[in-house]
């Protein structure tokens, strides 16, 4: 019930937080869940060896209890099987969101580039070394910011259209 509970609250987490406090406690969360498998199993092999001993077969009323322990015995294996499961569910879905915002933030940086890209080129093409239009004119440099301006703000509203930011 403890683990049940630890998870639900891993689940609720991983929605708002993707620091590593949550990898933490997945990761703790996961180890735990094995300690607890390796325990049951080591118990279960007891088991046999209790019904093996003459004293078992002498002592009456313990067959019934024997048989509830087999049956708790296989719950808890069931409810293992569950928990890890639902860690590796957890452990995917949360690589899932880590992953999307990682491709959200990396799409908004190359759109981000490639605004900023505009400008340069322009200005890479008027400071050549050869005859280019507005290049003895006052207003030039202000033309060419403007136009870079009017570019980069086009291409902007472009890649916003396409859902690239």
């Amino acid at each position: 019930a403890v683990v049940a509970q630890q998870i639900e609250q891993l689940e609720e987490n991983v929605h708002v937080s993707t620091r590593n406090r949550l990898l933490y406690a997945l990761k703790s969360l996961k180890k735990s869940v094995v300690y607890l498998d390796l325990g049951l199993k080591s118990n279960q092999q007891i088991i046999p060896q209790i019904k093996a001993t003459p004293l078992f077969e002498r002592v009456s009323g313990h067959t019934d209890l024997l048989y509830r322990i087999d049956l708790q015995f296989a719950k808890s294996d069931k409810a293992i099987t569950t928990y890890r499961e639902l860690l590796a569910q957890l452990s995917d879905l949360l690589s899932d969101i880590i992953s999307n915002r990682l491709n959200n933030i990396m799409k908004t940086l190359t759109s981000l580039s490639i605004i900023l890209t505009v400008p340069t080129t322009l200005g890479g093409f008027w400071g050549m070394n050869v005859p280019v239009p507005l290049a003895e004119s006052k207003l030039g440099f202000l033309v060419l910011l403007g136009l870079s301006l009017a570019i980069s703000l086009c291409v902007g509203w472009w890649l916003k259209k396409k859902d690239y930011f």
